[in-house]
């Protein structure tokens, strides 16, 4: 089955129409889309099909039951649920918005910071960066093993180059 025709696809033009970053895993559990957030953790979208033989998300529109979409945290075990379908035969397009819509909410939720936009980020051993905007003013903030430095910039190619910098220290 082509990409073109799977619950999938529709979901991710939703979440690529709001400038959502993902990731579309295939492991023991089945296929499902992860959503990684500045602060570590991640929400987890899988489907479900008519048949309930499987969780995925790689099926055609008409096998489609229901959206689940899970904020999780791996290092503290918490969870909670953003949207679940099931059960309530929703039809498949109004399904499909209302998912990636509270995916949207909770991704712009988590990705604020003092007032200011997360644009994009980066964490690894060293901690975090982040590269924020605030209408039309940007800074880098780097957090924890590289200490909280805060650095205000006067346009965005100065602030992604220091962006840059930051990460490949």
């Amino acid at each position: 089955m082509s990409s073109e025709t799977t619950v999938e696809a529709r979901l991710l033009d939703h979440l690529c129409a709001a400038g959502i970053r993902y990731t579309t895993p295939l492991d023991g559990a089945g296929t499902y889309v992860a959503v990684p957030l500045p602060d570590g953790s991640e929400i987890v979208i899988s489907g479900t099909t008519t048949d309930r033989a499987e969780v995925r998300t790689r099926h055609a529109p008409q096998e489609h039951a229901s959206w689940q979409a899970t904020w999780q945290d791996y290092r503290t075990s918490r969870m909670r649920m953003l949207y679940d379908s099931h059960g309530e035969g929703r039809e498949f397009e109004a399904d499909t918005a209302a998912a990636a819509a509270a995916v949207v909410q909770a991704v712009r939720e988590q990705t604020t910071h003092d007032g200011w936009t997360i644009v994009d980020w980066h964490t690894d051993d060293d901690g975090t960066v982040l590269l924020l905007r605030i209408n039309d003013a940007w800074a880098t903030r780097a957090r924890a093993g590289r200490g909280d430095v805060d650095v205000f910039h006067a346009d965005e190619p100065s602030a992604r180059e220091r962006f840059a910098e930051l990460i490949n220290l």
